[in-house]
């Protein structure tokens, strides 16, 4: 019975795998940490980012390492990919990218991150997602600083909550860090002004009570308004510069809050107030994650660093402390004031920190070891306030009722007009042209830097919208009455503008003409001057020129002259070099004739003694060679006999040793011959006991066989032990008959491995022995060959030896005819030189002849050269002779021409005079009159200016009133819409929300159904599990049911859970929209 069970457990285990690994699927179909992110991460991050070598602080091998984060805070946002600085370098949408100095990893990956990040970072399959309390908050993108989109209100409301006749005392100013904006405030309200025109943007609501606290982002996208009722409560909250939207709320304290700030990425807001204590929020989750506990009075202020790291805090005592952000721990201890910090604040590189406290100083403190780096007093009475600006100048409010703008160093920049009460608060804009402050009894003042006298109030306590409206409406009056007035003056000013033009042009145009006759009247004048001076030079000019060309027709007849007396003189030398010439020319002749003989008879004792030498010498040196040659064959052949007897000697001894091998290999065959058929006759010897052993087996098994069957025939317990001891022992022998049979079988298993063993060996050896007997056939043939090529060289060196004494022979011959020969040449050499020095004579004459010639051809091509050029010279100068002889008569007849104009040239230049005179002395008179006329003028045009400047203004002052009106009454509409709306939408979500719900019904008792009868089955498998062999059929048709109804329940579970989520959302919203409708009913009372 026990084994059955066992065996139905099995069997069930088997059937239910394929639903087990079913539902571990569907469960994956959401990441988790440990099945598909860590698979990941090992891949391409843990080996710089593990627990042995956590690069940056950051190990993210664990899920609680990556919890923790690195060095520079959290690296994931729970549900919010976008925001997590991990998601965001993987896909190197941020630096540093990862991993580094590649491609990002693949979207396939980066998508099941990404999931898992927004699914809520489950750990494993089992985990379940944290529900976030606060949304996410996505941040501008930040280039060098400055985002890429300046956020400014743009659905905001400007209904008032609270309308008094008197503001508070200033609680809380805070300029944008980047928009033109700034928000003040007041009772339970926030309001935003726009600091280039005053404008009123929106207003924030805060129904908890004051605000004490006002902070922008680092982006300046979002507010964070901190505050309270004071013995009541405090809260924290963050909205929306956009909607106006609240998207973060944390803190519910005892008491206001004084101080607060948020970090720079909003997942951190520390708060503190009259508990003496400093609180941290995790703005996802609204959870507090540190209670810092050393300041011992109330904590008036808070600011978190640029950079989030420290958080600074001060309190009533003049304590000061700077915190870790990330860990809580204290990090220094700032000690220095003696009277209460009243205001903190970080130079934007997180390095300085400035304070400013009732003790009357502002201190700088440097952040490495907190030493002090400067302080001087900033207000008398003390200072209630401090901000510094990105550029490193600061802003300081105080009790004497002054707000001051002060440089880096803490050098005074400029002092605002005094307010009539203590200064609270004061910051200073985006751009740092305006510092707006805030007293005691509820002033706001916004002054120009650059001229302090130029300032607007900013109302912390705003109108009702109708009493807006109103106001407006009368402006508007005013300026329509102004416009009008001023449109008249501006045409009646028009008018005299038109008529003082006309004047100036009448006045100007006579001035023009008298002007430009008078210019008229000096530049002939000046012409007749010019003209007189001109014929003057000419005069001098023609003189001079007359002069001169009479010179050069003198010198050009010399010239002509002295060219043809030299032409004469070089015809009668060349005459002379000619003669010259042929008389050295025919004396050359004569002696080239003897020169050629002489040479003839050299060139013939020449041949005669030399050629039969040279032949001689060549038989001589050719004879020498060939005897060298059979020489080197003789050598040859004796080198190549003995390299033949060494081989045939080698090769002797090699064929010896195969010999010797041949007879060892036999001998090896031989062995493994016998050795075979010694296994042989062993493995028939095993076979023949394989068969008696199976003969034996089966005996026994047919004895065992009748053994049990008389155990199941026994009646009583002595026949049951008698036929029990039988099958014992049967089982005995049948154990042993086996084992007989096994040991036979390994016997002829090793036989057959010997026998085959050994035929190996007889292969091997038969192979190598015909290998060997080839080898020696091989040596053999090579030692016949070898001695025939031994006797063929002994044959060859005889023959060399012969031929070497005939060539001996030959040589002695030679020697006697060379040495006849060499005498002969003697003799022809000494006839040799008396011809050669016959030739030198000759050649010596030859040259005298020729150079003689070439001189006297040189010379007359020289006269030649000279004849012909100086018959170009004459022929050049005589033209330029005729042209000075023309020039001499040109140049008289012009003089007398200019002599003649000259004499009548003065009177025309005195008529040219007197009209310049005349006119000259009217100008004067008419400039006055245009002068005067111009300033008429240029008054009327002047007055136009300003009184179309001024209608302009009056026009421009009535369109902006005009759209302030409409944006007025707009919004007005649509604010008494708003109640309406939310209500309508309460409605709708709380009907869709019941919708889900019921929804619910149908499937929860479908699914209730299904769970009872898959709980009724499981008994039912238990019950049958017990009878396994004979309800085996009927428990694979139910595993089968079972596995269906359990896929429905899969999937009914999931339907439930998508629709349990649908009804959760649907309530959620409808949730929220009742906490609108709520929130603006309490606010507006609407």
């Amino acid at each position: 019975m026990i084994i059955r069970v066992i065996l139905s457990f099995v069997l069930l285990c088997v059937t239910l795998l394929p639903l087990s690994g079913q539902e571990k699927k569907t469960e994956q179909a959401s990441p988790n940490f440990m099945d598909h992110v860590l698979p990941i991460f090992r891949e391409h991050c843990l080996q710089c980012h593990n627990a042995n070598d956590a690069e940056a602080g950051l190990a993210i091998d664990s899920y609680g390492a990556l919890m923790e984060g690195g060095g520079s805070g959290d690296v994931v946002a729970n549900g919010d990919a976008s925001a997590s600085t991990l998601y965001l370098v993987m896909t190197h949408a941020e630096e540093p990218t990862m991993p580094p100095n590649q491609e990002p990893i693949s979207k396939e990956k980066l998508e099941i991150i990404k999931k898992w990040i927004d699914g809520g970072l489950l750990e494993n399959s089992g985990s379940k997602a944290k529900k976030r309390k606060g949304p996410s908050l996505s941040f501008t993108a930040m280039d060098g600083g400055k985002p890429s989109e300046i956020v400014m209100p743009e659905n905001l409301w400007r209904v008032p909550v609270v309308v008094s006749g008197r503001a508070a005392a200033a609680s809380a100013l805070a300029a944008s860090p980047w928009a033109p904006l700034v928000a003040v405030a007041g009772q339970k309200q926030v309001s935003l002004y726009h600091t280039e025109t005053g404008q009123l943007e929106g207003i924030i609501p805060f129904p908890e009570g004051i605000p004490q606290v006002l902070t922008f982002s680092v982006d300046g996208g979002y507010l964070l308004v901190a505050g309270g009722t004071h013995s009541s409560n405090g809260v924290a909250s963050v909205y929306d510069i956009k909607t106006g939207e609240r998207v973060i709320k944390v803190g519910d304290e005892l008491d206001t809050v004084f101080g607060a700030d948020v970090n720079d990425d909003l997942s951190k807001i520390a708060l503190g107030g009259p508990q003496k204590l400093v609180r941290i929020f995790d703005t996802a989750t609204g959870d507090s994650l540190f209670d810092l506990k050393k300041h011992t009075d109330w904590v008036y202020t808070v600011d978190f660093s640029p950079d989030g790291v420290l958080v600074a805090s001060g309190d009533r005592s003049g304590g000061l402390h700077v915190w870790e952000a990330d860990t809580g721990r204290l990090y220094l201890d700032l000690v220095g004031h003696k009277a209460a910090v009243r205001g903190l604040s970080w130079r934007a590189d997180s390095n300085v920190l400035v304070s400013a406290s009732e003790d009357g100083t502002v201190k700088l403190w440097e952040m490495n070891n907190g030493k002090q780096l400067k302080s001087f007093n900033a207000h008398g009475g003390g200072a209630t306030g401090v901000v510094m600006a990105r550029d490193g100048r600061m802003v300081t409010s105080g009790k004497d009722k002054t707000v001051k703008l002060w440089n880096a160093d803490g050098g005074a920049i400029a002092t605002m007009p005094a307010f009539a009460e203590p200064a609270l608060e004061a910051v200073i804009t985006h751009d740092g042209s305006r510092v707006i402050g805030g007293d005691w009894s509820g002033r706001t003042v916004m002054w120009e830097v650059a001229d302090p006298k130029k300032f607007l109030e900013l109302p912390s306590n705003p109108p009702h919208l109708e009493q807006y409206k109103s106001t407006v409406a009368g402006k508007i009056a005013k300026l329509n009455a102004a416009v009008a007035a001023a449109s008249a003056a501006e045409a009646l000013q028009q008018k005299q503008v038109e008529t003082t033009k006309s004047a100036l042009a009448a006045v100007t145009a006579k001035l023009g003409e008298t002007k430009a006759a008078l210019a008229k009247a000096n530049a002939d004048k000046i012409v007749s001057e010019k003209a007189m001076i001109d014929m003057q030079a000419q005069k001098a000019a023609a003189d001079k020129t007359l002069a001169t060309a009479k010179g050069s027709m003198a010198a050009l007849a010399k010239q002509v002259d002295d060219a043809q007396a030299t032409i004469k003189a070089q015809q009668v030398l060349v005459a002379q070099s000619a003669a010259r010439r042929d008389n050295a020319n025919t004396e050359k002749v004569a002696v080239d004739g003897k020169l050629t003989q002489v040479k003839q008879q050299h060139e013939q004792l020449k041949n005669a003694a030399v050629a039969p030498l040279a032949q001689l010498t060549t038989r001589d040196v050719e004879i020498a060679a060939m005897r060298q040659a059979a020489k080197n064959a003789e050598a040859a052949a004796e080198n190549n006999r003995k390299a033949a007897e060494t081989a045939i000697s080698q090769f002797s001894s090699k064929a010896a040793e195969l010999a010797k091998t041949s007879i060892t290999f036999q001998k090896e065959a031989a062995a493994a011959t016998e050795q075979q058929k010694k296994a042989g006759a062993a493995e028939a010897a095993a076979v023949a006991q394989i068969g008696l052993a199976s003969k034996a087996i089966a005996s026994v098994t047919a004895a065992m066989v009748a053994a049990k069957q008389q155990l199941d025939a026994a009646k009583d317990d002595a026949e049951k032990k008698i036929a029990s001891e039988l099958v014992v022992n049967i089982e005995g022998e049948l154990a042993k008959a086996n084992s007989q049979a096994s040991e036979a079988k390994k016997l002829v298993a090793a036989q057959k491995e010997v026998i085959a063993s050994a035929t190996k060996v007889i292969a091997a050896a038969n192979a190598k022995l015909v290998d060997v007997a080839a080898e020696q056939a091989a040596f053999n043939g090579k030692v016949e060959l070898l001695k025939k090529q031994l006797s063929a060289h002994i044959a060859a060196k005889g023959a060399a030896t012969k031929q070497m004494e005939a060539y001996d022979v030959q040589l002695a011959q030679v020697a006697g005819e060379l040495a006849a020969a060499k005498k002969a040449k003697d003799e022809a050499i000494q006839k040799m030189a008396l011809l050669v020095k016959e030739m030198s004579i000759l050649t010596a004459q030859q040259q005298a002849a020729a150079a003689a010639a070439s001189r006297e051809v040189a010379a007359k091509n020289t006269g030649e050269a000279k004849i012909i050029e100086m018959t170009g010279v004459v022929n050049a100068l005589q033209p330029k002779l005729d042209a000075s002889r023309k020039l001499v008569e040109q140049t008289a007849a012009s003089l007398a021409a200019v002599i003649a104009n000259l004499k009548t040239q003065p009177a025309v230049v005195a008529k040219h005079a007197a009209a310049i005179k005349q006119m000259t002395a009217a100008v004067p008179g008419l400039e006055k009159q245009a002068t005067a006329a111009k300033k008429t003028m240029e008054d009327a045009m002047a007055g136009f200016a300003t009184m179309q400047t001024a209608t302009s203004l009056a026009r421009k002052s009535l369109a902006d009133e005009t759209a302030v009106l409409e944006g007025i009454e707009s919004e007005l509409v649509a604010f008494k819409q708003q109640g309406v709306k939310l209500a309508a939408e309460l409605e709708a979500t709380a009907a869709t929300a019941a919708s889900k719900r019921k929804d619910l019904d149908p499937v929860q008792a479908r699914v209730t159904g299904i769970k009872t009868a898959v709980a009724a089955r499981e008994v039912q498998i238990k019950q049958m599990a017990e009878a396994m062999a004979k309800l085996k059929a009927e428990l694979e048709g139910l595993n089968k049911a079972q596995t269906a109804d359990q896929g429905k329940l899969k999937e009914g579970r999931s339907q439930l859970d998508e629709l349990e989520a649908a009804a959760e959302q649907a309530e959620d919203a409808a949730q929220e929209t009742k906490d609108k409708a709520e929130f603006f009913r309490s606010v507006y009372g609407a």
